[in-house]
């Protein structure tokens, strides 16, 4: 059985399925450069609305736990 976070989820789900490797490790500054460079040069009309799924990610989880941003399956709704 993998181990994962829901973080890792959550991304997963924004990215197209040749992208979600990228999710299986944490995505440090340099690894994130590297996903939306490949975005950029690969999936051109799909980057934006990429960006800005991961953006709404970012904000998402911020504004609702603060600066404290782990979570657990026990924090999540499970009728959404």
């Amino acid at each position: 059985m993998a181990v994962t976070t829901l973080g890792r989820e959550l991304v997963k789900q924004a990215l197209p399925a040749k992208y979600k490797s990228f999710a299986d490790e944490p995505l440090t500054a340099d690894r994130q450069k590297k996903l939306f460079t490949a975005l950029a040069k690969e999936d051109p009309d799909a980057y934006i609305d990429i960006l800005q799924n991961m953006n709404a990610i970012g904000e998402r989880v911020v504004s609702t736990y603060g600066k404290d941003t782990t979570i657990t399956l026990d924090d999540l709704d499970a009728g959404a």
